[in-house]
């Protein structure tokens, strides 16, 4: 079995030979292909448009792939072109991947055969990107040693989530999920000034694809403290400290490079932000509004609401406080480990950032009405928390209980898939049939 790396922090076996690190990457990028291609597939299988074509191209042209698309294309504008929305509203991570793209389906090599290189360049751009993250989830999870039955159960929960299909959709998603995995998979391996360009190199991308990347911050915040506390000088402390805090300060670069273009050339340091509360007029709940009581009030019923022409299926009054005793839970958990200097307890952090991620979400796009608390679109976002909880869970109960409790956990996770399954394509046909706002 591949041996574990060591960590910043952490204590891991020796770095497994090399012969073997290439024989899962290329097994892992095969298997990052297959999945891909599956999704895709299901996208385009239950669509009713008329031919592949036309329903593989609607992938990239919904909703916020719009804005992307016209990014792409001619750079920011404060110009409303979709509704009441300006491509200002939009990180540009995610554009400035698909550009080079574009460019190239833009040659006459390309130009003859695809009729919409916006589009296409956004699809590509996002299922190329899918793959790469596939890659490093389960590179991550055989450097823990994880048995390859796992990692499927894995992947197939990752699936069986209503809003996976994002992945291979024309979205940021999967580049930020792959900066954020490769955040993790480079962070998990010795600390070094190659490996911490690295990871900063990760922590731009998403800080720049997503606002949720801002919260990554705290993996290296966390697992630095943790290994300051295990190390014997104060010297070997500080430089730990000193290590982890430059990494997580790269957690804001791609975001501060955005906000100072947009002050270079529209004079308006928070623009993204004006033009997210004027286009979705989003007001948020308050930077403590996740302290109000009214938030969990609901969460015994399932809301259906009117945002979506009538199909939107409203569930934040159960992710919110389920997100909360799951990610406190493996949070209690991830401290038992770093007690026992285990390298598991790395989960802790990605509690952590997962948990930044749900409150970034409710203090941008919640909002309190007088019946309770509701996000429009956090079951979209609730697929890329997912993604990174489902490996890390899977991770910290190996190593916390004793393998007849595993297994009886894994089981119930096991029973889920079917109903969740289910639930993933209902949702999947709503998007592509009914138009459901993503």
């Amino acid at each position: 079995m591949e041996g574990m790396e060591s960590s910043p922090g952490m204590r891991f076996s020796v770095e497994a030979p090399r012969p073997i690190i290439a024989r899962t990457v290329v097994w892992s990028l095969l298997i990052g292909v297959l999945l891909v291609i599956y999704q895709v597939a299901c996208s385009v299988l239950i669509s009713d448009r008329a031919t592949w074509s036309e329903a593989y191209r609607f992938m990239g042209g919904t909703y916020d792939a719009n804005w992307y698309a016209v990014i792409v294309q001619g750079g920011y504008s404060t110009t409303k072109t979709f509704g009441n929305i300006a491509s200002v509203a939009f990180m540009p991570g995610f554009p400035i991947a698909a550009h080079p793209v574009y460019w190239l389906l833009k040659t006459p090599l390309f130009s003859w055969l695809v009729s919409y290189p916006p589009q296409i360049s956004l699809l590509v751009t996002a299922q190329v990107c899918a793959v790469v993250a596939w890659v490093y989830l389960i590179l991550i999870m055989r450097r823990f040693a994880v048995p390859p039955f796992l990692i499927g159960l894995s992947i197939v929960m990752i699936l069986a989530q209503p809003f996976s299909f994002i992945m291979v959709w024309g979205y940021s998603e999967s580049l930020f999920l792959l900066a954020v995995m490769g955040f993790l998979y480079w962070y998990t391996k010795p600390e070094g000034l190659r490996n911490g360009l690295t990871i900063q190199a990760h922590a731009l991308v998403a800080s720049a694809s997503r606002m949720h990347g801002l919260a990554l911050f705290t993996i290296p915040l966390f697992c630095g403290i943790i290994g300051a506390l295990h190390d014997s000088t104060w010297p070997e402390r500080l430089r730990r400290l000193l290590y982890n805090g430059l990494l997580a300060l790269s957690a804001f670069s791609g975001a501060v490079i955005h906000f100072s273009y947009l002050y270079w050339k529209f004079g308006d340091w928070l623009l993204y932000f004006h033009s997210q509360m004027e286009g979705w007029g989003h007001q948020g709940i308050g930077l403590f509004g996740i302290f109000n009581w009214k938030i969990y009030r609901p969460w015994w019923r399932s809301f259906v609401s009117g945002y979506a022409e009538g199909n939107w299926v409203e569930l934040s009054g159960i992710i919110v406080p389920v997100f909360t005793v799951l990610c406190l839970l493996l949070f209690v958990g991830s401290l038992v480990l770093a007690r026992r200097k285990r390298p598991e307890s790395i989960s802790g952090s990605v509690v952590l950032f997962v948990y930044g991620m749900l409150y970034l979400t409710m203090v941008g796009v919640g909002k309190l009405h007088d019946f309770g608390f509701t996000v429009v679109g956090l079951s979209r976002y609730e697929f890329v928390m997912m993604f990174l909880l489902f490996p890390f869970l899977i991770i910290q109960v190996r190593a916390l209980f004793r393998p007849a409790f595993c297994y009886a956990i894994f089981g119930a996770l096991g029973l889920l898939v079917i109903p969740l399954m289910l639930y993933h394509f209902y949702y999947l046909n709503l998007a592509v049939n009914h138009h459901i706002a993503l």
